[in-house]
C-alpha cells in the first residue's frame, strides 16, 4: 500500500494519499493482503508465475531486489526450475522452455542429458560440468553453446544430484552427500 501510495503522490502531487487505503483500493478492484496489493490475478503465487514465464527471456535482478523478502516469490521460481519450465542461463537471467522448444530443445532433451550426466559422472566424487568435460564427456546439447552455468541449472532439476556453489560455479555428487568447501578441498 505505501508503494501505491508512492506513486499516487508521483501522479497526483496535490492529491491526498489518505485515499489510497485498503477500502479503495478494493473498490478498484484490487486484491489487498496485509503486505501487498494485486490486480489481474487471483493470487500471489498466480502472480509470480505469470512473471516468471511471461518473456521468453527475463533478468532477474530487479525482481530478486524487490522479492528478496517475499518467501512466495523464491517458491515459485524454484518450482519453475524444477520443473524445467524456466532455466538460469547465466547468473540472474532464465529462459523460458519455450524459447528453448522454438530453438529445438524439448524437455526431453534436458532430462536426457540429466540421464547421460548421470551415467558419466564418477560415484562418490565431486564434479562440474567443466570437470564432466575435461573427462571426455560430450552431450548433443553443448552444440547449442550455452555456458556451463546453463547446463549446471538443468542438473539442479534433477533430484538425484546434489549440489552447492563454490567458487562461483556450481559443484555436483551423485551420492546423496551435501557438496562442501571444506569436503572438496581434502
Amino acid at each position: 500500500t505505501d508503494e501505491v501510495r508512492r506513486t499516487y503522490q508521483d501522479m497526483f502531487p496535490d492529491g491526498d494519499p489518505e485515499e489510497i487505503n485498503p477500502y479503495n483500493l478494493k473498490r478498484m478492484g484490487y486484491l489487498v493482503f496485509s503486505r501487498y496489493v494485486l490486480k489481474n490475478h487471483a493470487t500471489l503465487d498466480a502472480f509470480f508465475r505469470d512473471l516468471l514465464t511471461r518473456n521468453d527471456m527475463t533478468d532477474l535482478t530487479r525482481y530478486r531486489h524487490r522479492y528478496s523478502t517475499v518467501r512466495m516469490f523464491h517458491e515459485v521460481y524454484m518450482e519453475l526450475r524444477r520443473a524445467l519450465t524456466v532455466i538460469e542461463y547465466e547468473p540472474n537471467h532464465i529462459i523460458s522452455i519455450r524459447k528453448l522448444e522454438n530453438a529445438g530443445i524439448t524437455k526431453g532433451d534436458l532430462m536426457a542429458f540429466c540421464e547421460e550426466v548421470y551415467e558419466a559422472a564418477p560415484d562418490d566424487e565431486y564434479f562440474s560440468i567443466l570437470s564432466l568435460k575435461q573427462d571426455g564427456f560430450v552431450s548433443g546439447l553443448f552444440d547449442f553453446g550455452f555456458q556451463d552455468w546453463f547446463y549446471a541449472n538443468v542438473l539442479l532439476s534433477d533430484e538425484r544430484f546434489t549440489s552447492g556453489t563454490m567458487y562461483g560455479a556450481y559443484v555436483f555428487r551423485k551420492d546423496g552427500k551435501e557438496p562442501m568447501i571444506r569436503t572438496l578441498l581434502e
